[in-house]
């Protein structure tokens, strides 16, 4: 019996223990339950612009810093579709020990817009957009002659083949921005694309107009039976233009081919044929027969006649061309280099462009493409320097190839001559405005010059040797505090700022970096103190990468000027001095051998050696007959109590005897009396025995910023 009484107990005790545990268990259970509404959820997406597929955003869940795995504790549900343009829901529904729904919504915008070609004329404009034939009810076109288009006018146009919009009332003389973007109309809503990259044009000089509305013509659509006659809209059967014209033709009808039938003279500025209009550029002078056909089959003919007008720089003398003609005895230019930035590039072509030479310029061409089809630049040198012909382009789309090829050109009896084009060269114009995710090929570090190892200060120009192993100085550029603006300084053809630092490409036109053993030189020139943020930034096609951040602490000059001075009052004179007997104070300060020195001389002339600077001068200890008489009037104002302060510089003409006797002299007053001051060194004091050129491999003279 007390066995079967000690059992029941051990029974009941294993029983509540049991229980226990499955109370335990379900209150932990219940305790690990979340609902999806206190988790973190963001899809990847927010805006998706439409592409002909299905696009569905990819979800993230996060609890607390836990990623969460979708089908083990949530599944996704989407709306059907998300193909077309219109807004969607995502179901995000917890599964296992979450719980609860929660929806999120993402939209399908219509397709992107662009801008394909920009002409103008006196008083009014013709913007051809990329058409879009698919999920695109019409488009937008906002202009303004703001480049930020504050306060832009804006323009609605429905349908989706009305691609090219007519601007009127435009003024004249003046350069207008504009952007486009698609929209569609969706169960009475409206989507709009992002706005496109910003396009402008500038409009020729003239009487302006009355400002009027800018309708497109409308597109007639085009019927079975009976056929529509094919008619112009817009154009002619004849036109005269100037090369680098844009000539547009509007039809009746839907377009099925455009021939030309010499491309050299005009050429469709797009590869498709849109809707009812096709733009045309000019190009060379000369005619050419443009025939449109419609879908029906039937044809119509415009015949483009071109002039170019030219000028000869040897006699000053305009012509207008009506024609040209090849001539292969013409030299052909040999491209020795290639200049590039964001948005231009300077071809540089090896030549003398005188009276002599058989050519009075050259002529470039660029494109996209190395047929040079469609979108073609033209630009022209008739100046040369440094022994070369820059062919400059600008307003270029960047993150393309380009692909550029020149010729040189004369004038004989008012027909245009060309020569051969030469080689054609492919250059990349990277992506400047977007970062990209490539890691950096290359190292980057920033060294003051100077064996003082100053500090830099502001309205002083600074020569920064930037260490690279970086062989093309146009892939990189330092950007500070987000851009480039601060770097006023620069050097052109063979001037040089200083005389002791050996240049490597002292013929080069790049005026932002000039190459040194082991780098380049960065002349920079800052008009307001504090911290700089300086990022070293590679480009590519697809955008730019950080390679490195460096830091440069920009002081005051002004600031740091007067408390130079102010320490030199406090140091030489006494409050019971009188005016005249603190500046003679100052004065004998000043003067005291060793204190300063001349401007640096070298053969009897001045130099700038980047080594051993002349500015500020408060530092390197060095000033001329001009700064110094300048400093000297600058402490009498600080000392005080001089009625008048009369700088000599001015008084007498530049190298008369007089003027070499009075120009370093400030003559301060009070009352009756008048005393003369000077501080200046001999010149003699500035001489160099020679101008020792810097050596970069050598870095310990040298003053490592950031």
């Amino acid at each position: 019996m007390k066995k079967n009484h000690h059992l029941h107990r051990q029974i009941h005790l294993c029983l509540i223990i049991l229980l226990l545990l499955f109370c335990s268990s379900s209150q932990v259970f219940a305790a690990a339950r979340v609902n999806l509404k206190n988790t973190r959820i963001k899809l990847s997406a927010t805006k998706l612009t439409y592409n002909k597929k299905v696009q569905r955003p990819k979800v993230r869940v996060t609890y607390k810093g836990k990623v969460l795995k979708e089908k083990k504790n949530y599944i996704v549900k989407y709306s059907k579709g998300c193909k077309k343009v219109g807004t969607y829901t995502v179901q995000i529904i917890g599964k296992g020990t979450y719980t609860g729904t929660v929806k999120k919504q993402f939209v399908i915008l219509p397709p992107k817009a662009q801008i394909m070609n920009i002409y103008a004329k006196t008083a009014a404009a013709t913007v051809v957009v990329k058409r879009q034939p698919s999920q695109t009810s019409g488009y937008q076109l906002r202009y303004g002659t703001n480049s930020k288009l504050k306060n832009a006018k804006t323009i609605t146009v429905k349908g989706n083949k009305n691609n090219t919009i007519f601007l009127n009332g435009l003024r004249a003389g003046t350069t207008y921005y504009l952007q486009t973007r698609t929209y569609m109309t969706v169960k009475g809503k409206k989507y709009y694309s992002k706005w496109s990259s910003t396009g402008h044009c500038t409009t020729n000089k003239g009487t302006n107009s009355i400002h009027q509305s800018a309708t497109p013509t409308p597109t007639p659509k085009p019927t079975s039976a009976p056929i529509p006659k094919l008619t112009f809209e817009y154009g002619a059967e004849k036109v005269t233009l100037e090369n680098g014209e844009h000539y547009n033709i509007q039809v009746s009808n839907h377009i099925k081919n455009i021939d030309i039938s010499d491309p050299t003279v005009a050429y469709s500025t797009v590869e498709a044929i849109n809707g009812n209009s096709c733009l045309l550029k000019t190009l060379e002078p000369g005619k050419c027969v443009i025939t449109i056909t419609d879908i029906y089959g039937q044809k119509l003919t415009s015949t483009v006649s071109v002039t170019q007008k030219l000028n000869d720089p040897h006699t000053q003398t305009s012509y207008t061309a009506a024609s040209e003609t090849v001539d292969s005895t013409l030299p052909i230019p040999t491209i020795k280099s290639i200049d590039y930035d964001d948005g231009w590039m300077d071809v540089h072509c090896r030549g003398t462009l005188s009276q002599s030479d058989s050519y009075i310029g050259y002529e470039g061409y660029l494109s996209y493409n190395d047929q040079f089809k469609y979108s073609i630049h033209v630009s022209q040198a008739v100046n040369v320097v440094n022994g070369a012909g820059n062919v400059v382009f600008t307003y270029l789309d960047t993150g393309h190839s380009y692909y550029i090829k020149v010729r040189s050109y004369t004038i004989r009896n008012n027909v245009k001559i060309v020569g051969p084009w030469s080689e054609i060269r492919k250059a990349d114009l990277p992506a400047y405005d977007k970062e990209g995710t490539a890691p950096a090929k290359y190292t980057y570090e920033i060294y003051g010059l100077d064996k003082q190892k100053a500090d830099i200060y502001t309205d002083c120009l600074k020569p920064l040797f930037i260490k690279t192993d970086n062989p093309d100085p146009n892939s990189f550029s330092l950007i500070f505090n987000g851009n480039d603006s601060r770097t006023s300084a620069y050097r052109s053809g063979s001037s040089r700022f200083f005389d002791d630092i050996p240049l490597e490409n002292n013929d080069s036109e790049t005026t932002s970096l000039e190459k040194v053993k082991g780098g380049y030189i960065k002349y920079v020139k800052f008009f307001e103190a504090g911290t700089y943020t300086v990022e070293f930034r590679e480009y590519s096609l697809s955008g730019y990468t950080v390679a490195n951040t460096v830091t440069l602490n920009v002081l005051d000059y002004e600031q740091a000027k007067n408390a130079w001075m102010i320490d030199i009052i406090n140091k030489t004179t006494t409050a019971d001095m009188t005016p005249f007997e603190k500046m003679d104070a100052i004065s004998a300060y000043l003067r005291e051998p060793g204190r300063f020195k001349y401007l640096t001389r070298y053969n009897d002339h001045t130099v700038s050696l980047a080594a051993d600077p002349n500015e500020p001068f408060f530092v390197t200890y060095r000033w001329n007959s001009s700064t110094s008489p300048a400093v000297l009037g600058e402490f009498a104002e600080l000392v005080g109590g001089f009625d008048d302060i009369h700088y000599c510089f001015g008084d007498y003409p530049v190298g008369s005897p007089s003027w070499s006797i009075w120009h370093y002299v400030v003559k301060l007053t009070i009352g009756n009396e008048t005393r003369n001051y000077a501080v200046c060194p001999m010149g003699s004091t500035g001489n160099v025995e020679e101008i020792k050129m810097i050596d970069f491999s050598d870095l310990s003279n040298m003053r490592k910023f950031g």
